[in-house]
């Protein structure tokens, strides 16, 4: 006789006990936790520059690049948890009727692989998927492309307002317009790093970077993070 999973109430208990044991283990992290671990990461590299810089005056090349890893980490945080969040609140924007206006333009595009969702026991989630296969491809690291998919695909309003909230708490008030053009300006920067190593226009050396600098990025990419988080539950 095979042996299988016990029958009866020890097999119910069984599955009990294995989902109790290792249902957390394959549990998905939010976007918000993803994105939070990810900004540790940064407090982490944040911390280890004092360290190499030591004495005073102008740090070598691989101490200011640590600074600029950190800001690049940072962007791709929050690109990453536009995406899952906005993906992620697909299926309650089919329950709510507030599905943007990208979402029938796929449809148009791409019927047959929406009419295949008709059957499915979670039609919600199988849409959400299949909006992340469009959205793949996109960053959304500038103020435009953020507010635009909040609007385009879940009907959201754009998140500078809780953004400046979050940045007013202990010290200068923020105007949501500030937290835009901010925002704008680091991704900015971003691009310069990940595009040209941050060069001069004279390519003989790279811009001047401060760690108070990358501070202050890092403090408004951690609210406009929140702020995606809490606009978009």
């Amino acid at each position: 006789m095979p042996i299988g999973r016990p029958r009866g109430r020890a097999g119910r208990l069984s599955s009990e006990f294995e989902r109790a044991r290792y249902g957390r283990i394959f549990e998905v992290p939010s976007p918000q936790t993803v994105f939070d671990k990810t900004m540790r990461r940064v407090d982490g590299l944040l911390l280890l520059h004092p360290e190499l810089h030591g004495i005073a005056g102008r740090p070598r090349q691989h101490v200011s690049d640590l600074l600029r890893g950190a800001l690049v980490l940072s962007v791709a945080a929050l690109d990453a948890l536009v995406l899952d969040s906005v993906v992620s609140a697909i299926p309650r924007a089919v329950r709510d009727g507030r599905l943007g206006p990208n979402v029938a333009k796929w449809v148009r595009e791409e019927p047959e692989a929406f009419l295949a969702l008709l059957p499915a026991t979670n039609p919600g989630a199988k849409l959400a998927e299949l909006c992340r296969e469009q959205l793949g491809a996109i960053t959304f690291q500038r103020a435009a492309m953020i507010e635009g998919v909040m609007r385009d695909v879940v009907q959201r309003d754009a998140p500078w307002p809780r953004a400046a909230v979050i940045l007013s708490r202990g010290g200068p008030t923020w105007s949501a317009d500030e937290v835009r053009e901010t925002l704008d300006e680091i991704v900015e920067r971003r691009h310069r790093i990940a595009h040209s190593g941050d060069m001069l226009p004279n390519r003989t050396a790279t811009r001047p970077i401060q760690l108070s600098y990358v501070e202050d990025a890092v403090r408004v990419i951690e609210a406009v993070g929140q702020a995606v988080t809490q606009t978009l539950r």
